[in-house]
């Protein structure tokens, strides 16, 4: 039976996974192009910061860890201070998160699954946003996904180093840990096999790394010798304190409470001179709840590790925001994290849709129902480069 473009496409797995990487490269650099000078959203903090520090300046704060704020200072040291130099990193940084997110979903559910859910990633619009902005969180957050493909491969050290460097970009990279704990607990209560080892060596690296990195992550980026307890200490408390009515309008214009985020398709503002919103590509709001309580179904009756992997993902990183909306005004960006696991969700679904039509062979049923996955990529396509940077008029 002769295979279709796309099925072949998809069977050279380095030729597919190629594309997603160029398509992300791409896009993010036409991203950088297309917004310019105009500081989105946290940018207005870290651009100064990191023009103050590269010349020996003092930090304008010391509430976040300073790995990620180093990255930004290495752009703006390579390319000038310019929007390259703003935001190269991140670009690079978003790129290789695309790659490991694949091989997260590729170790879980395969390489087709793999494909349709880090297609919808690539062109999903408020993830391109934040990653392509000189912020702190995608750096934390590639961090996070390096973990997640680490400890599906049993590689627990190493697993707890890039949990610790996620935490160093930006201290909301501890949540892996939890997201990997509550994965490890769920399996071995499934499974009874407890590998106390791997999850004991996972933990002391990850803390090991964090308090011996600490002190030349902050000297690297100050000049000053801190003292890495006290810091963690100083970056953990920063998260908390600030009520709405404490923010400044620039400030408000970001926040968005966790229900707000999955029950209103509206987005926020991150530049009054710029169209673009943090908003979630429809495509991915509409199907976010669906999404979850399929992998609920999924996990219930066939105990499936994507299944559970996913709800345990978008529960950590996006469920913690609802207590923590009760002591401070949580900013959209928070939930970046969360954005993948609906990603793999939706992208299990699509692969058990088009694996379903391969039943029907070559028949009217089978040709519509991959119809239909076709047009429901190709409409998230469109509605990405409509809501995306990439639709701004020039500056």
């Amino acid at each position: 039976m002769a295979r279709t473009l796309g099925e072949r496409l998809i069977r050279k797995e380095k030729w597919s996974l190629c594309v997603l990487a160029a398509s992300s490269l791409g896009l993010h650099l036409a991203g950088v192009a297309a917004i310019g000078n105009r500081l989105v959203a946290d940018e207005i903090w870290y651009v100064p910061e990191a023009n103050s520090l590269l010349h020996g300046g003092p930090p304008t704060d010391y509430v976040h860890p300073f790995l990620g704020k180093l990255f930004i200072m290495a752009g703006v040291a390579g390319l000038g201070d310019n929007p390259w130099g703003w935001r190269t990193a991140s670009v690079v940084f978003a790129t290789i998160s695309v790659v490991i997110f694949y091989f997260i979903c590729r170790r879980l559910a395969g390489k087709r699954t793999a494909f349709f859910a880090s297609f919808i990633l690539v062109f999903e619009n408020f993830t391109f946003l934040y990653c392509g902005v000189a912020m702190l969180d995608v750096f934390s957050y590639t961090f996070m996904l390096l973990s997640f493909v680490l400890y599906l491969d049993k590689r627990y050290a190493a697993c707890g180093a890039a949990i610790a460097l996620a935490a160093l970009c930006k201290s909301t990279g501890f949540l892996a840990g939890v997201v990997i704990l509550a994965y490890w607990w769920f399996t071995w209560f499934t499974t009874r096999s407890p590998r106390f080892r791997g999850i004991g060596l996972l933990v002391a690296s990850a803390a090991v790394t964090y308090i011996v990195l600490m002190p030349f992550v902050d000297f690297a980026a100050t000049g000053e010798w801190l003292n890495p307890f006290r810091r963690a200490i100083e970056v953990t408390i920063g998260y908390g304190g600030n009520e709405p009515s404490e923010l400044g309008p620039g400030a408000l214009a970001v926040v968005r409470y966790p229900w707000d985020f999955v029950l209103s398709p509206g987005g926020n503002v991150v530049n009054p001179k710029l169209e673009t919103k943090a908003i979630l590509t429809p495509t991915v709001w509409l199907l976010l709840a669906p999404s979850m309580v399929y992998m609920a179904y999924q996990y219930v009756k066939r105990r499936r590790d994507i299944a559970i992997f996913a709800l345990l993902w978008f529960g950590v990183t996006y469920l913690i925001w609802i207590p923590y909306s009760v002591l401070s005004a949580p900013y959209v960006h928070y939930y970046l994290p969360a954005v993948p696991a609906v990603c793999m969700a939706l992208g299990f679904g699509i692969q058990r849709v088009w694996s379903r039509s391969a039943v029907n062979g070559v028949s009217l049923p089978g040709w519509l129902t991959k119809g239909a996955v076709v047009v429901f990529l190709l409409v998230h396509v469109l509605l990405f480069l409509a809501l995306s940077p990439l639709a701004e008029p020039a500056a």
